[in-house]
């Protein structure tokens, strides 16, 4: 059996030019919504592009910034225009590197919780899930009808908030509803701490490790 990866199972500093090639196509697809013709001529140019020092990233980045200038001409056979956006590109991804830099050296503020990820009533559904799991080791039954009463909104509001929070990770369904709309469904509530391992602080306050523990929450 073969485990040959595909293009877009590899990471960046695996990409052979074929792979970049197939990774541009995409991209091309993605943005203009056609498939672009002249592929053959550009491909030539990758091997060269590779061994010249340019890194796939900032090949990527390039890519995107030529396909975003309206003044350009976007047939693939005209890509190799995008060496005039490398040092934009390389700009960018240094950008990039140091504010990734900076945010390792950040944690979560005691003041973040899931508040700050939730809002309206994916916030009042999530709370009541909350309060209902504690004396089960954080797992509930829930129903629509049941959040929606105790929430204050109607039943469809608590459908799609209950259906936002597990898709966005605030809530693990272990028993999916049986009776439909109307059927209790039984999920796991994911604390701040649990989501916040899980996604990587994504859209959390961050402060200094040394002010985790401030009395004052952080300001703008």
């Amino acid at each position: 059996m073969s485990t040959t990866k595909r293009w877009d199972e590899k990471e960046l500093s695996e990409y052979t030019p074929a792979d970049l090639l197939a990774a541009l196509q995409e991209l091309y697809w993605q943005i203009t919504g056609a498939p672009g013709e002249g592929w053959d001529k550009f491909a030539r140019l990758i091997p060269t592009w590779m061994k010249s020092g340019l890194d796939v990233p900032t090949v990527l980045n390039a890519f995107v910034l030529w396909l975003s200038d309206e003044s350009a001409d976007h047939a693939p056979e005209k890509a190799y225009h995008l060496w005039d956006y490398t040092a934009r590109a390389e700009k960018l991804r240094k950008v990039v590197q140091a504010a990734r830099r900076k945010k390792k050296n950040l944690v979560p503020s005691r003041y973040c919780t899931g508040r700050i990820h939730i809002g309206g009533a994916c916030f009042k559904v999530y709370d009541f899930a909350t309060a209902i799991s504690r004396k089960s080791d954080g797992e509930c039954w829930l129903s629509w009808r049941t959040a929606a009463k105790w929430c204050g909104i109607n039943k469809e509001t608590a459908g799609l908030a209950v259906s936002w929070l597990v898709k966005n990770g605030w809530l693990v369904e272990l028993v999916a509803p049986k009776f439909g709309r109307e059927g209790k469904g039984h999920y796991r509530v994911v604390d701040h701490g649990a989501w916040v391992r899980a996604h990587d602080a994504s859209g959390c306050v961050l402060v200094a490790p040394d002010r985790v523990d401030d009395d004052d929450p952080p300001e703008d």
